[in-house]
């Protein structure tokens, strides 16, 4: 059964262990869960505490709930200690969370406000209520965001929880029918599926609103209002309907709060005139009044500890508690799931209207395990209380409660996982073994593995071949640096709550697949050596080309000249045939490495730049490590349907239109304010009718096109997606206001040449003083262009991508990768007034583009394209420029053409006579 906390450990040589305390607490939750939904009572219970804890995500709720269910305000020591000024009492009992803001995740413990007591100066944390004085703001505010409009609160909230609750599912559904399997849902269509989420999401979230804002709920509901929680009996379906139900109730309540706040500040605003000698009954006067503050009673005003966090230092974890700097004594809850952005100085909520976590998966953005000390359940049915597995934490204080509190023991490391759903081990499999989006991975992988690299080595390998996403099955996956992502349903990318494995743990599963023959087939491995030398010939091959000709004079890499064939085809494959043999390979190391020597000191033994001889240098050396064979059964790798992922759309989008300069100008148009039909006739007008290949994570079957009609993405072994303009339009637009559209450097200089456009327009609305020496006329843009020209030109020549195009596809691939390098080399120069030309100046981006190209691509195509039979032939016929000894070649071929010393004849004939 899926779990809300899930674990990836496993015994070792496969002996029976004991459970860790992190599965015990696993199993607890799971229970706990499992026992919220099997009763409404019990449900309303935990939906009474979630809304005083509301600040706190779904599974922190669930741990809180299920070892203090009448906690009302929560804090770890140190800040009720050293922030507040309260101390915790001796025996209290810690409820254990787990903090992952390390690198490693640990188990930390809180403690409720009724487990502290005051000293002098001790401060109480402000927790809102709602008062009848507050309700007319409190409806207004809720009319004004949220549309709806009525006389009484109960009904307002009612209606607000059914349009968030159907706003949720419509953006989480898919991912949701990944994890009904096991639950009374998994006997519903899909449409029944959604009937009954919106159901028990909207009597929960209403039922957890009414109880925070003190309009006793139990009076509106009974058994029957909640009948569709039943159906969510399985840990996974019960956390989806939690963090939904959680995740709402914050956004409202924080922007209630935020209104209850507002309206008391007003108030004691206009009390302070009244009255500047008077008590300011406002909590943030508190902090300057000496004398010390009543304890709170155990009915104290229901909340929690929350404070503002844009005043943490960057890169610093949140602090779950820390004084508030514009509040003061307003402090907050553990702050994992506010990662989308700062919340302004001086507001304890939200803004009013912003939605919090809305673009987050079913679960929340933190999904943690619970490890580390026992845990003892509060409540009856929930465990032995005595001991055992749920024995809860006590906290060992000093004899004297007035002496500092003896520091809580630091928390025991817990195994870790980011995933709010657990993957099937087969799911990972898959993606090991299908994704990657690199043409033959699984054969370079193998070669990695048979030449017996270490796990950190092979780790760095599979960083450059997986890249981009994939969909796999119901798994989106994608590749980042720190190791692959995944999560069920169709993105991941910016999931907090994804599981991550990383690069290492990777390598291993891989080795395990190889030993177990599950990985490859076995051709594939059979091929694998072959293949690894075939890419090498190609690099070496493209590189002696390249060769200038006082290298080729000077004798570099001689033994590479003995390569003859028909082309490029033909003499690659003899190349990679040479490689197989030691006695070649030694003598290419050795001329190599005095090539590469020399390279380093005269770079003009290249005409182009764009090889990597650290790289080749590395791949001849392996070619020589002793290798490992491994085998297979396998005459085909298991497969599962494939899918274009959101991520790979949305990088797509990203990469902006065909002609140069477009993304830029995307951008710059979709920030200024323009309708939805402005931004649609833009799209299509910037985009036109053209494509592009290469276009989804970077796979070589794989491409975009664009028409009237909109953008169709293609991706082999994948359905095709087709985007009407209108559709591209939203997805730009969130992209642009999530500021993905643009890399970090890409945002840099945007923002770079913007304030230099400010400031040329503010020098250009300024009074100009007269200048006693004449000016220096600037340059004309022709001659400007005459510049540049050369720069962008040399840079292109450069250009991999282009010039493979030039070498091996059409013109109009090549103009394609043309244009796409134009602008690499535009934005690559960091050449301020060339970047300003370039995007401000249409007459100059269009002629550089036309006329660099123009230039550049017969040259290209020519040195770079595989001879063809018709060159050879015009060769031929030319011969060697000498009349006669085209006659006697004409004489001798009729009498023998067929004997074998012809071959030396003609050589000796066309080398022996006059040539140019």
């Amino acid at each position: 059964m899926v779990s809300c906390f899930s674990f990836t450990q496993k015994p070792k040589g496969g002996q029976n262990t004991m459970p860790t305390k992190a599965e015990l607490y696993a199993q607890m939750a799971d229970k706990v869960a499992t026992q919220l939904t099997g009763s409404w009572q019990e449900w309303a219970g935990f939906l009474t505490t979630a809304s005083r804890l509301y600040k706190y995500p779904f599974h922190e709720q669930l741990m809180i709930y299920a070892q203090r269910p009448d906690a009302t305000a929560c804090a770890e020591y140190d800040l009720w200690n050293e922030k507040m000024g309260r101390y915790v009492r001796r025996g209290s009992k810690g409820i254990a969370l787990v903090d992952d803001s390390g690198d490693r995740p640990r188990l930390r413990y809180v403690f409720d406000i009724s487990d502290t007591g005051t000293r002098e100066h001790s401060r109480t944390p402000w927790l809102w209520q709602l008062e009848e004085r507050h309700l007319d703001s409190v409806q207004a505010m809720l009319e004004r965001t949220y549309d709806v409009s009525g006389d009484d609160l109960a009904g307002q909230l009612t209606e607000v929880a059914g349009k968030l609750a159907e706003e949720y599912w419509t953006e989480h559904q898919q991912d949701f029918f990944y994890i009904v399997d096991g639950s009374f849902l998994e006997e519903y269509d899909e449409y029944n599926i959604g009937v009954q989420f919106k159901a028990a999401a909207t009597v929960s979230i209403t039922y957890a609103l009414m109880s925070r804002c003190g309009l006793e709920p139990e009076r509106y509901f009974d058994h029957e209002d909640f009948m569709a929680i039943f159906d969510f009996n399985t840990p996974s379906t019960i956390g989806a309907l939690g963090t939904a139900v959680s995740q709402i109730n914050q956004q409202v309540l924080r922007q209630i709060g935020v209104t209850v706040r507002n309206a008391e500040r007003e108030a004691n605003q206009e009390r302070s005139k009244q009255d500047e000698q008077s008590h300011d009954l406002y909590p943030e006067r508190r902090l300057s009044d000496s004398r010390p503050e009543a304890e709170p009673a155990a009915g104290e005003t229901p909340g929690q500890v929350r404070q503002d966090e844009e005043n943490l230092p960057e890169g610093t974890p949140s602090h779950p508690l820390q004084p508030d700097v514009a509040e003061r004594e307003a402090v907050p809850a553990p702050s994992g799931d506010r990662r989308d952005r700062p919340e302004q100085t001086g507001a304890d909520d939200a803004p009013a209207g912003e939605r919090s976590g809305s673009h987050r998966g079913i679960e929340s953005q933190r999904s943690h395990e619970v490890g580390g000390a026992d845990e003892q359940l509060q409540s009856p049915g929930r465990g032995d209380p005595d001991g055992g597995a749920y024995q809860q934490l006590t906290l060992n204080l000093f004899l004297s409660e007035a002496e500092q509190i003896q520091s809580i023991d630091e928390a025991e490391n817990v195994a870790h996982t980011s995933s709010a759903f657990s993957f099937a081990q087969n799911d990972i499999d898959h993606v090991l073994r299908l994704g990657g989006n690199t043409d033959r991975q699984r054969e370079r992988v193998v070669a990695a593995f048979e030449k017996q690299k270490t796990t950190a080595e092979i780790a760095e390998i599979l960083k450059t071949l997986y890249h981009g996403g994939n969909g796999l099955g119901s798994v989106s996956a994608w590749y980042a640096e720190d190791g692959i992502h995944l999560s069920h349903g169709k993105s991941v990318r910016y999931d907090r709550s994804a599981q991550v494995i990383s690069w290492e743990s990777a390598a291993e599963r891989i080795g395990e697949l190889l030993e177990s023959g599950q990985f490859a087939s076995n051709v594939e491995l059979a091929e694998a050596a072959g293949y690894e030398r075939s890419l090498l010939s190609e690099k070496l091959w493209h590189l002696y080309h390249d060769l200038s000709e006082d290298a080729r004079k000077a004798g570099y890499l001689s033994c590479l000249s003995e390569i003859k064939g028909n082309g490029f085809p033909e003499e690659t494959r003899h190349l990679m045939e040479q490689l197989s043999e030691p006695a070649f390979r030694q003598t290419l190391k050795e001329e190599y490495a005095a090539f590469w020597t020399a390279y380093q000191q005269d770079r003009d033994l290249l005409r182009f730049h764009y090889h990597r001889p650290r790289e080749i240098w590395e791949n001849l050396k392996d070619l020589d490590l002793p290798r490992r064979t491994f085998s297979s059964e396998l005459s085909q790798v298991p497969t599962v349907q494939h899918f274009i992922t959101e991520d790979e759309i949305d990088a797509a989008m990203t990469g902006g239109s065909s002609f140069a300069g477009g993304k830029g100008r995307i951008y710059a148009f979709f920030m200024a304010n323009h309708t939805d039909k402005e931004k649609v006739r833009f799209l299509k007008d910037e985009y036109g009718i053209g494509g592009r290949s290469h276009a989804l994570s970077g796979a070589t079957h794989s491409g975009e096109d664009h028409d009237g009609k909109g953008l169709h993405y293609k991706k082999q072994d994948c359905p095709d997606i087709h985007l009407n303009w209108e559709k591209v339009a939203k997805r730009i637009t969130s992209l642009v206001r999530k500021d993905r559209y643009l890399t970090e450097q890409e945002q840099a200089q945007y923002d770079k040449i913007q304030s230099e456009k400010e400031l040329a327009e503010e020098d250009a609305i300024q009074t100009q003083q007269p200048e006693v020496e004449k000016e220096t006329p600037k340059p004309t843009l022709g001659e400007q262009f005459e510049q540049y020209k050369p720069v962008v030109t040399a840079a292109i020549s450069e250009d991999a991508a282009y010039r493979n195009a030039c070498g091996h596809s059409d013109r109009e691939n090549a103009v394609i990768e043309g244009n796409a390098a134009v602008r690499r080399a535009v934005l690559g120069s960091k050449d301020m007034e060339l970047i300003r030309f370039y995007s401000d100046v249409p007459e100059f981006r269009q002629r550089l583009h036309r006329e660099v190209i123009d230039e550049t691509y017969p040259k290209l195509h020519e040195l770079l394209r595989p001879l063809s039979q018709e060159d050879i032939d015009t060769v031929l016929c030319a011969w060697n420029g000498n009349i006669e000894s085209k006659h006697a070649v004409v004489r001798y071929m009729k009498d023998h053409a067929r004997e074998k010393d012809t071959a030396a004849w003609l050589a000796q004939e066309y080398g022996g006579s006059n040539s140019n």
